[in-house]
């Protein structure tokens, strides 16, 4: 952005860039709603003001977000109608009656004073079901919606409220609404914008990021099973050939007398050993057989023993409940494998002397 460009809050601050909802959203992984902020066009010789919604986006199995959604809604009309309301003008409902967001006004009484065109097609029904009305003849039951209460502490502590709100029509059709609520001198202003297309678009990628996670699910089970599958080969045929292997040597070797063969069977020997030890460590690293034999607690325990505390000589601590976890053998091993690569972490990275692992 050019330094022509100026960014400001509400009250005319300085809008820092590392405070902008998307930088916010991607930093701290939270979903950023409804700030305003106000953009000097100075082609216009004006500021824009928008409303911006900033959602962060994740990949399958991963912390951190990688990239953010954002929409920009621009909502200049509003808050000249906003500032319009808070000055004493006469023009203030002919200003209300040309903007495209519904405008409502409504009495302590909570009858509906004022209405504009767009607030009257929003409720699909014609201005004169509204106004002289109160909302509970209008809208039998709204007194116990989320929305009145809201309209109701506005109307009673005279505090400005805003939040969005699902309206279900008398045809069942729903629809989903921006509201800005004010205090006025007849009673409560509402403002609100038709965001049913954004919610959709919201919906769209929360359905999509979570058939992602499915597949990303799906694809870690297939793998533990491919994994499992091969360590059980290596255990149950390779490293069973290699010992047969040894076994027969060591008896060819218990038999002979020749020493030169003597020193290259001992030779043969040791390297089918070492090639038991590697294929049985490798065994161990693509599936665990102790998860398969006697499951989670005892596999964490093993790893941490094993792979942790003898192989990097890092302290360790596994706490138990003693209570059974019944889970399917897929769960099981996804379990088995956060916690492995978990620890790889820890070890990796973290500098840390002691690791703790609790499953209870």
């Amino acid at each position: 952005m050019t330094p022509t460009w100026g960014v400001i809050h509400e009250d005319g601050s300085e809008f820092p860039g590392e405070t902008h909802p998307s930088w916010l959203a991607l930093k701290t992984g939270q979903e950023i709603r409804n700030v305003t902020a106000g953009i000097f066009n100075p082609k216009k010789n004006a500021y824009v003001w928008v409303n911006i919604n900033a959602i962060p986006e994740f990949r399958a199995e991963e912390d951190k977000p990688y990239q953010v959604f954002v929409t920009m809604h621009d909502i200049t009309d509003r808050k000249h109608a906003e500032d319009t309301l808070r000055r004493p003008d006469e023009r203030i409902r002919e200003s209300l009656d040309r903007l495209i967001e519904g405008c409502q006004i409504v009495g302590f009484d909570w009858r509906f004073l004022y209405l504009n065109d767009s607030a009257a097609r929003q409720g699909r029904r014609p201005k004169e079901d509204f106004l002289g009305l109160t909302m509970m003849e209008v809208l039998p039951g709204i007194e116990d919606s989320d929305m009145f209460a809201r309209l109701k502490q506005c109307m009673e502590e005279r505090t400005m409220q805003h939040m969005e709100n699902e309206f279900t029509y008398f045809d069942g059709q729903k629809s989903w609404f921006e509201l800005s609520i004010q205090p006025v001198q007849e009673g409560i202003f509402i403002l609100s914008i038709d965001i049913t297309e954004r919610k959709r678009a919201e919906q769209q990628i929360f359905n999509h990021r979570t058939q992602l996670k499915s597949l990303a699910s799906e694809l870690v089970v297939a793998e533990e099973r491919e994994r499992n599958r091969i360590a059980m080969h290596l255990h149950d045929d390779v490293c069973q050939n290699l010992a047969y292997s040894k076994m027969k040597l060591q008896i060819v070797h218990a038999a002979s007398d020749d020493q030169s063969r003597l020193d290259d069977i001992t030779e043969v020997i040791d390297t089918l050993t070492r090639m038991m030890h590697n294929v049985q460590t490798l065994t161990f690293e693509l599936s665990s057989p102790v998860l398969t034999e006697l499951g989670l607690e005892a596999a964490v325990s093993h790893w941490l023993t094993e792979q942790i505390e003898q192989k990097h000589g890092m302290a360790t601590v596994f706490v138990d409940d003693g209570l059974a976890i019944p889970l399917e053998e897929d769960i099981r091993a996804l379990l088995f494998r956060s916690v492995r690569e978990l620890l790889a972490n820890v070890v990796k990275h973290s500098q840390a002397k002691r690791v703790e692992v609790s499953i209870s």
